[in-house]
């Protein structure tokens, strides 16, 4: 369910060429399932505005199903830096980074006495607030703007045919309300490296896997010939998976 399963805007990002043929989320997801399951597809909301029809389907379907995948967030539609995002108030600048009201009382619904999962795949570009959508879901993935075989990519993931090894490029804040006022270019207060605010959803280079990995005895040793850093790495479940292994480095002041 949600628009943005079928929409292939919602594969694209402010910078883009057009292509002859793009994987929805929806085909995608089709594309991997068995013979004998059936798929159900509606979009159950509109993205920004209350839906005339309050005739609900969806979430009534979801309480028989075995899993439900909503696709909800943001589009070129509502974000952008080019200044022609048509559904914006603000020509595509956010003012704040929560999602529209209409997702998230939609997803309240579908995580009511629902029988099975409920995986929540969320578009966009830049910082949301995921707290209560993290609360709903059994499982959440950020998809941003995965470009025209995206789709084909959330299929592979879905059903475990490839392993999770994204990590955020950027720090997720719990509002807007804990970053500074965009007043100059000054990034005091900003971003991973200059945020003093602790008050954050996910830190930049968090990610998680279908595996379980530990780290163990890192050490980093400097000679003539540089900096060398170790580290044991080990995977404690019976799912094989990579591994996105990240070493930080500060320059003295």
């Amino acid at each position: 369910c949600g628009p943005g399963a079928t929409d292939t805007y919602y594969l694209m990002g402010n910078y883009y060429g057009i292509s002859n043929r793009y994987n929805s989320y929806l085909q995608g997801i089709s594309d991997k399932v068995s013979s004998g399951t059936t798929i159900d597809y509606r979009p159950g909301f509109l993205a920004t505005h209350e839906r005339r029809n309050k005739a609900d389907w969806v979430t009534w379907e979801a309480r028989w199903s075995d899993v439900t995948i909503a696709v909800i967030g943001n589009s070129n539609y509502t974000e952008g830096e080019e200044g022609e995002a048509i559904d914006s108030e603000n020509s595509g600048d956010r003012p704040d980074i929560r999602l529209p009201k209409v997702q998230l009382d939609f997803l309240r619904k579908a995580a009511t006495d629902r029988h099975g999962k409920l995986i929540t795949v969320v578009t966009g570009g830049s910082p949301i607030d995921l707290k209560e959508v993290a609360e709903l879901s059994d499982a959440v993935i950020i998809a941003w703007y995965p470009g025209q075989e995206g789709g084909l990519a959330l299929g592979d993931l879905l059903f475990g045919d490839a392993d999770f090894t994204g990590r955020l490029p950027i720090t997720f804040p719990t509002s807007a309300d804990v970053l500074p006022p965009f007043d100059d270019y000054s990034m005091q207060g900003r971003t991973y490296k200059y945020m003093e605010d602790e008050d954050i959803l996910y830190p930049f280079g968090f990610g998680l896997t279908y595996g379980k990995i530990n780290y163990s005895d890192a050490t980093a040793t400097l000679s003539k010939d540089g900096l060398h850093v170790t580290a044991t790495v080990g995977n404690q479940s019976d799912k094989a998976t990579v591994e996105t292994m990240q070493v930080y480095l500060s320059s003295p002041t």
